[in-house]
């Protein structure tokens, strides 16, 4: 007896000890976390004389890239590009710097000046694609040997009209693939797949063609391009810098308006810069990536306006370092109804913050390298404080422009810690399964604290699902944390199978609803320390983000919460950033 109740003394003393050693101990890793900045970046200055272009009228404009050769090959350092007001028309590639091996600082600005490859500028705002329409029923296979299929939709489209619609896209949960079209009657459009297959291992069965069924038992959506109201841009790419070393470029001031669709409008790869700043501008129905980046250094894209575009719009890849993306508004982004996001920093180190996205495709923000690609650089960073939204009308017909399975911020599997934090996520939704943070692939090295994620009505507000592990080289599922997070959803957040992963999850909070309204349940497994999380109430959550508009501190709505910062000052930078 006696030998029982000391190991009963003795298991509590543990238990104690092991509980005065944890208490605040999620409270002193953000404080550690809170102190990791991202790099310095110290803003370049040309020096030196400078060579002046100004340009005037078309003709001018059309000389740019001679007269900045001219410049360069003279042995001029300080090169400055004057753009006077008026719209210009731009050819392809219409400045091309390319193997430079000089120290050149290159400027070119032009606050009341248009640049487009459309011969009139009127011409970039028509769409020849059709709005999303729902399909009848799923897709039918009407001849096996050819690969022929026929969208069930009933119409009334005249001979011409069938005549003129060329190309269908069609949803397929992450994808939206587009076929060429054979004909057109009135039973539906008929087109061929040449990837048919008949599909195993769902709960449903169907050709591959109807994924939306497969995946979430819902009838596909699709569109139609019509050649009638196509129009051509001359170009698609105006600046393209290519295996350049010492240049600093400063591009400001200027509206891009209409490009053609193909190669990046801006495209840069292998440059080692003091600094490529692109600041205060605008870009409006850009056709493709507005700006491409892979193998640079030093890169800023900082206050600028991205609205009505279709494809991905700044991208980088391949050992980019020392990239931030700041205080941008991206709006109506990425609407060509594929996986397109509005910043993606793949194997590369970078800084998002202080940025709005408003009313985008598939995700605001995708970071991190595919579990199924080979990583070779570093890929870490920092994203905070931005806002992610939709608008009322856009969530209200989010079917129309989302896909399945994505999230506001996604993270792709491999990560060399990535912190996000103090993020305001709101009004996301989009065809099924479309989080508010999507972790995907049992992603790694991360640590997300700090955000506020509310309403997102089909899937989790924060999703960092299971998968086992499936390459050599890295490990799923590890090295990540998750605490003082506010939601209104469930938050699933899971470790390996019981195999230490040092996964650590702190308390979160969870705004309590209305009995009606369901939230999805919150799951945890396998994680090394699981905290219990906290109810908030909804009311004074409310009352809070009236009081102050922007959320300041938490601390006072939340005992022993620290999140600073969260909601305040989204357009600023918090000091030594």
């Amino acid at each position: 007896m006696k030998k029982l109740l000391l190991s009963f003394f003795l298991l509590l003393f543990l238990a104690l000890c092991y509980g005065q050693k944890n208490v605040g101990w999620v409270q002193k890793e953000i404080d550690k976390l809170d102190q990791i900045h991202p790099q310095t970046f110290n803003m370049a200055k040309s020096q030196g004389s400078i060579y002046f272009i100004r340009v005037r009228n078309q003709r001018e404009f059309e000389k740019v890239d001679t007269e900045i050769t001219k410049a360069i090959d003279s042995g001029w350092k300080n090169i400055r590009v004057k753009l006077g007001r008026g719209t210009y028309q731009f050819k392809e590639n219409h400045i091309q710097l390319k193997d430079i091996r000089k120290e050149v600082a290159i400027t070119i600005t032009g606050k009341d000046a248009m640049l487009t490859s459309y011969t009139d500028v009127k011409n970039a705002d028509n769409d020849p694609w059709t709005d999303m329409m729902q399909m009848d029923d799923i897709i039918q296979v009407v001849d096996n040997d050819k690969n022929l299929c026929m969208i069930p939709y009933q119409n009334h489209w005249n001979e011409d009209m069938s005549k003129s619609m060329t190309r269908v896209q069609v949803t397929q949960c992450f994808r939206a693939p587009v076929y060429d079209v054979e004909s057109v009657d009135s039973n539906g459009i008929y087109f061929v797949s040449k990837t048919l297959k008949w599909e195993k291992g769902y709960k449903r069965k169907s050709y591959n063609v109807n994924y939306d069924y497969l995946f979430l038992g819902k009838t596909p959506r699709f569109r139609l391009y019509d050649k009638r109201k196509a129009v051509t841009g001359m170009a698609s790419c105006f600046l393209s810098v290519e295996n350049v070393d010492g240049v600093m470029l400063n591009i400001s001031g200027i509206k891009f308006k209409g490009n053609k669709s193909g190669a990046s409008l801006i495209s840069m790869s292998n440059v080692a810069s003091k600094m490529l700043y692109i600041h205060d501008c605008t870009f409006e129905r850009i056709h493709g990536n507005v700006g491409s980046f892979s193998n640079v250094s030093n890169v800023i894209f900082d206050n600028n306006t991205v609205r009505n575009t279709d494809g991905n719009e700044v991208r980088f890849v391949k050992n980019c370092n020392n990239v931030r993306v700041t205080n941008n508004k991206f709006d109506t982004c990425g609407l060509s109804i594929g996986q397109t996001f509005c910043v993606t920093c793949w194997e590369c180190s970078y800084y998002v913050a202080n940025n709005t996205f408003s009313d985008f495709g598939y995700a605001a923000i995708g970071v991190g390298v595919w579990h199924g690609f080979s990583k070779k650089y570093l890929s870490k960073g920092i994203i905070e404080h931005n806002e992610i939204y939709f608008s009322p009308i856009y969530f209200a017909e989010n079917w129309k422009y989302m896909l399945m399975d994505s999230g506001a911020i996604y993270t792709w599997t491999q990560n060399d810690e990535v912190i996000i934090r103090y993020n305001y996520i709101h009004d996301y939704a989009g065809a099924g399964d479309n989080r508010g943070m999507f972790c995907d692939d049992g992603a790694n090295n991360l640590k997300i604290y700090g955000n506020i994620v509310l309403n997102t009505p089909n899937s989790y507000s924060i999703d960092l699902r299971y998968v086992k592990d499936q390459h050599d080289g890295f490990t799923n599922n590890a090295n990540n944390f998750m605490a003082y997070n506010i939601v209104d959803n469930g938050i699933r957040f899971i470790g390996y199978d019981g195999v230490e992963r040092h996964c650590l999850k702190g308390e979160n909070y969870v705004v309590m609803k209305k009995k009606k309204q369901q939230i999805i349940a919150c799951r945890y497994e396998g994680l090394e320390v699981n905290e219990e999380d906290k109810e908030l109430d909804e009311k004074l959550l409310k009352l809070e983000l009236l009081r102050t508009k922007n959320i300041k501190t938490h601390v006072d709505i939340v005992p022993n919460m620290i999140i600073r910062n969260t909601l305040s000052n989204l357009g600023e930078t918090k000091q030594g950033m």
